[in-house]
C-alpha cells in the first residue's frame, strides 16, 4: 500500500499555548504536517518577521504533538508530525496564487 497526500483529520481545533484556540487540518504528503493560515495566530505570512511566524509555528507543532495521536496504516514510525505549515488563508484550489511558510524538524524553514 502507498499512501498519496491526503487529509487525515480537517478542522480539528487544538489549544496553542500562548495563541489559544486554533484550527488545523492535519495532512500527509509522506509525512504529516499540521496546516492552518497565519491570522489565526495574530501573523500574516506575507508581512510578519519570520522568527514570530517560526515561533508561532514551532508552538502549534508541539500543540499537536500533544494532543493529538497520529496513525499511519503503513508503519508507526511515521505516525508523527513533522512540522507545521502556515498559510496566507487563500484557498489553495483556487486560480489566484497564494503564500505559505512550512517550519519542519527543528525550526528548518
Amino acid at each position: 500500500m502507498q499512501l498519496g497526500f491526503f487529509t487525515m483529520q480537517p478542522h480539528l481545533a487544538i489549544d496553542v499555548p500562548g495563541h489559544g484556540k486554533v484550527v488545523v487540518d492535519i495532512s500527509y504528503g509522506g509525512t504529516f504536517y499540521a496546516f492552518l493560515s497565519a491570522e489565526q495566530l495574530g501573523l500574516d505570512v506575507c508581512s510578519s518577521k519570520t522568527r514570530d511566524l517560526v515561533s508561532a509555528a514551532s508552538a502549534v507543532t508541539e500543540a499537536v504533538k500533544k494532543q493529538v495521536k497520529l496513525h499511519n496504516p503503513e508503519s508507526e514510525d511515521l505516525a508523527f508530525l513533522y512540522g507545521t505549515i502556515l498559510t496566507d488563508g487563500k484557498d489553495a484550489f483556487s486560480e489566484e496564487p497564494t503564500t505559505n511558510i512550512c517550519v519542519f524538524a527543528d525550526e528548518q524553514v
